[in-house]
């Protein structure tokens, strides 16, 4: 009796623990920053977040940022605040990985400048 209700309690105890990290991924992230660095922005979102942000190293942190939002979650913030650049991320549990991307001239692009 007294072992199940060790269990038991360890099963709580480990399902709180779960519910408290869910929680925190869907309480929203507040955001108002205008012309601030690429660098300024994600350290304000992992203050407010579990999350850890990995650069690559053609990353511009120094790119300017101008967002305002309230309770907005990590996606939507994302999505703004890369919009326009050549800018992608992918979320990946609590690590975003930001990366550059370059666009490819394709055949038919070159075609057309060569002729």
């Amino acid at each position: 009796m007294r072992l199940l209700k060790t269990v038991l309690l360890l099963l709580c105890v480990s399902f709180s623990s779960v519910y408290v990290q869910a929680s925190d991924r869907s309480e929203g992230i507040t955001i108002s920053c205008k012309n601030e660095s690429l660098e300024q922005v994600i350290h304000l979102i992992e203050s407010q977040s579990s999350y850890l942000f990995v650069l690559n190293d053609k990353v511009n942190t120094k790119h300017k940022v101008s967002i305002k939002i309230e309770n907005g979650n990590i996606n939507a913030i994302l999505n703004k605040i890369f919009q326009g650049t050549n800018m992608t991320y992918q979320v990946d549990g609590d690590h975003i990985l930001i990366s550059t991307t370059h666009k490819s001239i394709g055949l038919d692009e070159t075609r057309q400048t060569t002729m």
